[in-house]
């Protein structure tokens, strides 16, 4: 009776059941290894979820993180416990994949397409890891996953169009690099509300007014220029100087360094200082976005690094030809680039994670341009943000 059954077949038509199998099965084996990790800054989001239950308020430092707090809010409604977060945390991750299937297939039209995006972010290890951390990159993922989805979602009723921005506006505030998606948004608004003339130059200038109150007090948050002062390309190495490595995570902190007056807002104490020490704030913002980018610490093992290198950058090149090849629309070619050039600036200017967690919120985009790449090198003619999706 096996020898009839037909395997391309039951995945041809059950492709949901191959990602919840194989979701299961790699997510068991990385539970199995990492089991919960609680880790230097699962503290902080612990408190400020048991701080309000007693009342809001505003945490200057931890209210970027909110949306993740908020999974940890309501969690310990039903269970203090870490295991139920993180199981929490493995089924919000499921949803997501099969959103990203969903999605990949109203971009592109291929269930082999969507199918092999899916596989790639589960079969990817580094991503489904972070689902065991109490820490806010698994839902980070998972909600840029969902709000990619609300995006390309045609024909939304009001209701729909609401959701949509309740679901990116919930994930802008999981953590700070969140506002790329604000961004990314607005930057495709403005381009498609042509027909509003000079109305849309007014909504330009209230939402920069609005971006740089948000992210001025972000700034503020965060001590930017005392960051700099550190010269850290990766955060926190300069804590650990026996570290392999060390002196190509630094830079060299010169003598004459100008230091803006704090009496000066965050956003112009940063300008000031950047202007004023040029060399240094290119050499600190290319070097972080390196380590960023390449996604390579001279202190993780060898293994490692080649586990990146032989796997991450074909994805890269392979999302590059999909962009180039079989991204149709101007207004998603516009969406995608803003995101990820707006994502990669914010870390530029702050810093590069130490565990290379920072880069998770653009793997979801990566995948599903990559496997759209690799199922098919036609050129798919599909409109995305209109109303509807129709092929041409």
């Amino acid at each position: 009776m096996l020898k009839n059954i037909n395997v391309g077949s039951l995945i041809s038509n059950y492709p949901r059941l191959l990602i919840f199998i194989t979701f299961t099965f790699v997510a068991s084996i990385l539970h199995y290894k990492f089991g919960i990790k609680i880790v230097r800054d699962s503290g902080r989001y612990f408190s400020y979820a048991a701080d309000l239950k007693n009342g809001f308020y505003f945490d200057s430092r931890n209210f970027w993180y909110i949306g993740y707090v908020a999974v940890i809010y309501v969690t310990s409604w039903i269970s203090d416990s870490s295991a139920a977060l993180v199981l929490v945390q493995h089924l919000i991750s499921f949803v997501s994949v099969i959103c990203l299937f969903q999605t990949s297939i109203l971009v592109f039209n291929s269930q082999k397409g969507a199918l092999i995006s899916s596989l790639i972010y589960i079969f990817y290890g580094e991503i489904l890891m972070w689902n065991n951390y109490i820490l806010p990159e698994a839902i980070y993922s998972s909600f840029t996953i969902f709000s990619i989805f609300r995006l390309v979602k045609p024909n939304q009723s009001h209701f729909g169009v609401i959701l949509s921005i309740l679901i990116i506006g919930y994930t802008s505030l999981i953590k700070p690099t969140g506002i790329a998606l604000i961004l990314a948004l607005f930057v495709i608004c403005f381009v498609k509300l042509q027909k509003l003339g000079s109305l849309r130059w007014v909504l330009l200038v209230f939402f920069f007014l609005s971006f740089l109150a948000l992210g001025n007090q972000m700034v503020t948050s965060f001590t930017m220029v005392q960051n700099f002062l550190t010269g850290e390309l990766v955060y926190s190495v300069a804590s650990y100087p026996h570290l392999p490595g060390f002196d190509w995570m630094m830079v060299t902190i010169p003598n004459n360094l100008f230091i803006p007056e704090k009496s000066y807002s965050p956003f112009f104490e940063i300008l000031i200082f950047s202007v004023s020490n040029p060399l240094f704030s290119l050499k600190l913002f290319f070097g972080k976005l390196i380590y960023f980018v390449l996604h390579l610490r001279p202190y993780w093992s060898l293994w490692h690094n080649a586990f990146v290198i032989c796997t991450l950058y074909p994805l890269y090149y392979f999302s590059c030809m999909a962009y180039k090849k079989n991204i149709r629309h101007p207004l998603w070619k516009i969406w995608v680039f803003t995101y990820l050039i707006a994502h990669c600036l914010f870390i530029g200017l702050y810093t590069a994670s130490w565990d290379g967690r920072f880069l998770m919120p653009i793997y979801p985009l990566i995948t599903l341009l990559a496997g759209s790449y690799l199922a098919t090198h036609s050129l798919p003619k599909w409109s995305l943000f209109n109303s509807g999706l129709r092929k041409k």
